[in-house]
C-alpha cells in the first residue's frame, strides 16, 4: 500500500528550488512513496499583485 505524509516547510516554501530539495530529502529520509507538493500558502494573492512577507 502506498504511504505518504506532508507538511508545510515554511522556512523554505518561498523558494521553489529549496522547497523541492527539502521535499525530496524528506521523502528519502522517511521512505515515502509519493510527494504531495505544498507550495507557499499565499502565492495566489501574489498572482493578483498583492505583496506579503513571512516573519
Amino acid at each position: 500500500m502506498p504511504v505518504s505524509m506532508w507538511m508545510h516547510i515554511s522556512a523554505e516554501d518561498i523558494n521553489p528550488r529549496s522547497l523541492a530539495e527539502h521535499q525530496v530529502e524528506f521523502a528519502k529520509k522517511y521512505a515515502i512513496d509519493f510527494i504531495k507538493l505544498m507550495p507557499f500558502g499565499l502565492y495566489c494573492f501574489e498572482d493578483w499583485g498583492s505583496g506579503c512577507s513571512v516573519l
